[in-house]
């Protein structure tokens, strides 16, 4: 018989043996792990479509195309991270849900947290105002020529744009911006520039009422409105603007932050808050806008009653229009909210879908954000 090992000879032969043991898993774990992602690589991946918005489109039709139905239109929205009033764009990319359309890799999945390389660059292209959906008497006048308002009409610089007393018209921009142009209204396009570091958009509002929202972008965009008062300016956000010539202004802001200016001074004003500005007299303070008032609705054969209720003597504008993305309007009334704080109108509609809304205007003309219902059906027969 052999001498027994020594102690100290055992235990490097069994460290030995538990290296090689560990050496082996760990080889195993490689090779698994090359398995899994061999695997991977041929699985196929569900992508999930992207719907490119053109002219005249809503989130309703294109759920009404895409889904079947209609009213599934607020999946779409909350996967996009569209609140109401549900407003999209020309040029726009949406997701659409998960749908099964099977596309093949080209290349290997990257491990869990590392991100895959992408290809992030803006487009650098002219601006552009694009007319959309004019209703009622909407004049464009280029070099003191009236143009045609053919479908998407582009503004150029110098272009000037007036509605009419029954007249509004909205524009859409290729960054998200939006225009709309309510009744006796006159804007000039006085600049567009393009840059990254500089882009520049200045419109000239003579009088009447406008809505303007632009989102936000890495791109560094300016957006300027002139009126007889002075200017206001913002990089991204959605306000409103009533001019009445010769001297006064009203700036209701209901997202990011404006910068108002007048002979006598600047103010800034941010969400929720509005200013009353004159020619003459040095800006005061921003206030808070008017509440959001509360509606309500009733229908009957060709008939919706609607009732809002705010403060007292607060005047209120309803709307009613055929989409949701609020394109369309089919009718506009004004209501004086009595003393114990409530407003009624009624529209007369033909049978069909409708959507509404209610703005509060107090005596600066500020105006609150609008509260929109809808879709409501209005049902047909006689009345």
């Amino acid at each position: 018989m052999g001498k027994p090992l020594p102690l100290l000879q055992l235990e490097i032969v069994e460290l030995s043996a538990n290296r090689a043991n560990i050496s082996a898993m760990q080889n195993v774990s490689k090779i698994a792990l090359l398995a899994t992602f061999i695997t991977l690589l041929h699985l196929p991946v569900y992508a999930q479509e992207i719907h490119v918005v053109e002219s005249g489109e809503s989130l309703y039709a294109i759920a009404g195309k895409y889904l079947g139905r209609s009213s599934r239109y607020k999946e779409i929205a909350e996967l996009n991270e569209i609140g109401s009033p549900y407003r999209i764009f020309i040029g726009q990319k949406l997701t659409l849900p998960e749908k099964a359309s099977p596309v093949a890799r080209t290349h290997a999945p990257v491990p869990p947290g590392i991100p895959e390389p992408t290809a992030y660059q803006y487009e650098v292209s002219s601006q552009e105002l694009v007319i959309l959906n004019p209703r009622g008497k909407v004049e464009l006048i280029r070099e003191t020529n009236a143009i045609p308002l053919l479908p998407e009409v582009r503004l150029k610089s110098g272009d000037t744009l007036r509605t009419g007393a029954d007249g509004r018209v909205v524009l859409s921009g290729k960054s998200g911006e939006r225009l709309t142009l309510n009744e006796s209204t006159v804007i000039l396009l006085k600049e567009l520039t393009t840059g990254l570091a500089d882009r520049r958009m200045i419109l000239r509002v003579d009088k009447g009422s406008i809505h303007f929202s632009a989102p936000k972008s890495p791109l560094l965009t300016r957006y300027m409105l002139e009126t007889p008062t002075g200017s206001v300016s913002t990089r991204a956000g959605e306000i409103a603007l009533m001019v009445t010539p010769p001297d006064k202004t009203s700036l209701s802001v209901y997202k990011g932050r404006s910068v108002a200016r007048v002979p006598r001074g600047e103010a800034v004003v941010p969400s929720g808050k509005g200013l009353f500005m004159t020619t003459l007299n040095t800006p005061g303070l921003a206030q808070p806008l008017p509440a959001v008032p509360g509606l309500v609705f009733e229908t009957a054969p060709r008939i919706v009653v609607l009732a809002a209720a705010t403060d007292p003597e607060i005047l209120i504008r309803f709307e009613a229009f055929s989409d949701p993305d609020r394109l369309n309007r089919v009718g506009t009334r004004s209501s004086k909210v009595d003393r114990v704080g409530v407003a009624v109108t009624r529209f007369l509609l033909p049978m069909g879908t409708y959507w509404f809304s209610c703005t509060a205007i107090n005596s600066d003309a500020l105006e609150s954000a609008a509260r929109v219902v809808g879709p409501i059906e209005i049902p047909g027969g006689k009345y």
